[in-house]
């Protein structure tokens, strides 16, 4: 058998599955996987955190397609039933210094338009009664996902 594809694209997981969807649009794709089941390699062994984007260095490639890639994946999700849950996540400073460190994050967070809320050792309480902190910023946009629905 003698079949031509433009492209060709080794590993089923969520990249593979993701390039071999885009391209498929103007080109012939051929899918490669090793396994009987797509996504059950390396994709299915993350975290399944859907990030908000605060950690990685200023004006970054990785900032700045994790800032987008999380607002697209959320609207994917919405569109195509996928199971995610915007969980929240909470970064505490157990003391001043790590306060500090918080401030420098809350106005990153402030530059890329991301929703944080700081809160004070009461507010940590109330949100969480089992944290011990001496402050912490809530990131309302960190979410988990389905990553074998997806």
């Amino acid at each position: 058998m003698n079949i031509d594809f433009d492209i060709t694209i080794i590993g089923g997981g969520v990249i593979g599955l993701a390039c071999a969807r885009a391209l498929s649009l103007n080109h012939s794709v051929l899918l490669v996987e090793q396994h009987e089941q797509l996504g059950s390699d390396t994709s299915s062994r993350n975290s399944e955190v859907i990030h908000a984007g605060l950690y990685y260095k200023e004006g970054s490639l990785k900032e700045t397609l994790c800032v987008a890639g999380r607002q697209q994946l959320y609207r994917y999700c919405e569109q195509y039933n996928v199971p995610f849950r915007k969980t929240g996540k909470l970064i505490v400073a157990a003391n001043a210094t790590g306060h500090s460190k918080l401030d420098t994050l809350f106005a990153k967070g402030q530059r890329l338009n991301i929703p944080l809320q700081m809160l004070d050792q009461a507010s940590l309480k109330e949100m969480e009664p089992t944290v011990a902190g001496y402050a912490a910023l809530f990131s309302p946009e960190t979410g988990i996902i389905d990553s074998h629905t997806f």
